[in-house]
């Protein structure tokens, strides 16, 4: 987590552009197509449809999703002074292939001060300055417009056909921290993520997201790094 003072704002777009390129690249790297009805001919439903003598390697998405359980741990580990292991839980509603809104989701941080942190409040200390304020983040609410342009197979040693989805997310977050000065912080949340079917009704998901928010007594605009991992569970959709 890093403080941004307003004539050093071009550093808060440097430290997103990793994102936005991540988005705009899962993004472009493959166009939105859906398979026609299937023809009865067992090949061509498997392969995609053949127009004008070509066969174009099209399909409808295999799995349909509606309703999703999210389950994921993982970390904050930008901030200098403070690494937080995190643990994340919430609800996602799809309501097609290409667009999902995220409801809501909760994160809870457990935190572990770092080295610099320690010897930071040992040199203030033997000062006599007082101990340093470094807020930590506690917890955290988002809700995320989802699109999901991208999907497609990939074969693992010829042996294993795995389905795969990319997706790009933003929305409104809400951040809680541990000094009463920036207790309550107002932002937003963005990110990039991938989907990796394990089951009909299962997924691994690996998302890499950033918090951009304001500090609610000061003028500061501050970012958190946030990667997490974890399972997707599925309710309510066709195969």
């Amino acid at each position: 987590m890093r403080t941004f003072r307003e004539p050093g704002l071009h550093r808060l777009v440097l430290r997103i552009m990793p994102i936005v390129a991540c988005a705009v690249a899962l993004t472009v790297s493959a166009p939105a197509a859906r398979a026609q009805q299937k023809t009865g001919v067992p090949f061509l439903d498997e392969l995609g449809q053949r127009e004008h003598g070509q066969l174009e390697v099209l399909q409808n998405r295999k799995y349909n999703l509606l309703n999703e359980l999210i389950i994921a741990v993982g970390g904050l580990p930008a901030d200098p002074y403070n690494k937080g292991l995190t643990v994340t839980g919430g609800y996602a509603l799809h309501f097609s292939d290409f667009v999902a809104w995220e409801v809501g989701t909760f994160t809870y941080s457990f935190n572990i001060d770092s080295g610099l942190k320690e010897k930071l409040v040992r040199v203030v200390n033997l000062y006599g300055l007082g101990t340093p304020e470094l807020p930590e983040i506690n917890w955290f609410v988002t809700s995320n417009l989802v699109l999901k342009p991208v999907y497609g197979k990939q074969a693992i040693f010829n042996r294993t056909v795995i389905h795969v989805e990319a997706y790009v997310l933003g929305g409104p977050a809400i951040v809680n921290r541990s000094t009463p000065e920036t207790e309550f912080s107002i932002g937003a949340n963005v990110g990039a993520g991938l989907r990796f079917w394990l089951s009909e009704h299962t997924s691994l998901r690996i998302d890499i997201q950033e918090l951009i928010f304001f500090a609610t007594n000061t003028s500061n605009i501050e970012t958190a790094l946030h990667l997490h991992a974890g399972l997707g569970f599925a309710f309510g959709g066709d195969e």
